[in-house]
């Protein structure tokens, strides 16, 4: 019982540690798949925190880095040449701009924020197609490829548990099982004697009861 119930608690932590993995990485994979020759603008959450230093890179790479204490903007030469732009506007504060994206436009963006309240990294990646149905599709495929990766990995780490634990039991079984047979190899050598002293005896008892020949 000590064995299946440690057993159950522990897929019962394993299948949580999966569906948190399963979930931070749905949210934190922020994937957006645009069309050739669209307009791209990439959010940043600002909300209830007070931003010192903002900056957006692109592959790790910074592109524009803007300080608000006197709004002292700095834009790369990769940010000119690509036309990426950041908005000032209350309702897009700080977002980054694209119009007309391209190809190049494509890969990890990541908009880096230094506040009172902390330091905050927020990463988006975008994927550029030449159709709005090859986008929806790339789309849903990286979703389902994530999804099955997560399940793939659960799997494993279950039927690893499973047999690490059986073999466990196994083990146990056979550790318990090991002086029962010593107890029963005993019982059986005790039996043996005891009827080897009782044949003796009776041997030894009817040699002694036997009549003795009349002497002439």
């Amino acid at each position: 019982m000590d064995d299946v119930s440690s057993y159950l608690s522990i897929n019962r932590t394993l299948f949580r540690i999966c569906c948190i993995f399963w979930i931070v990485s749905l949210a934190e994979g922020n994937v957006i798949t645009k069309v050739v020759g669209s307009h791209v603008t990439l959010a940043c959450n600002t909300s209830n925190i007070t931003v010192q230093q903002l900056t957006w890179k692109l592959n790790g790479v910074t592109l524009i880095s803007i300080k608000t204490e006197d709004m002292a903007l700095y834009t790369s030469e990769q940010a000119v040449d690509l036309k990426i732009n950041i908005s000032l506007l209350g309702t897009q504060l700080y977002a980054l701009v694209i119009d007309g994206v391209q190809r190049a436009h494509a890969g990890s963006y990541s908009c880096d924020i230094t506040a009172l309240e902390g330091v905050w990294i927020h990463k988006l990646e975008l994927i550029i197609t030449e159709k709005p149905e090859n986008g929806k599709r790339s789309e849903h495929v990286h979703v389902i490829a994530v999804a099955t990766t997560v399940l793939c990995v659960c799997c494993l780490i279950f039927i690893f548990t499973f047999i690490i634990l059986r073999r466990v039991s196994n083990c146990r079984a056979e550790d318990n099982s090991e002086p029962a047979s010593v107890m029963e190899q005993t019982g059986d050598v005790y039996e043996n004697c005891l009827e080897m002293n009782v044949g003796r005896h009776r041997s030894c008892q009817s040699a002694q009861t036997k009549p003795r020949a009349h002497q002439r």
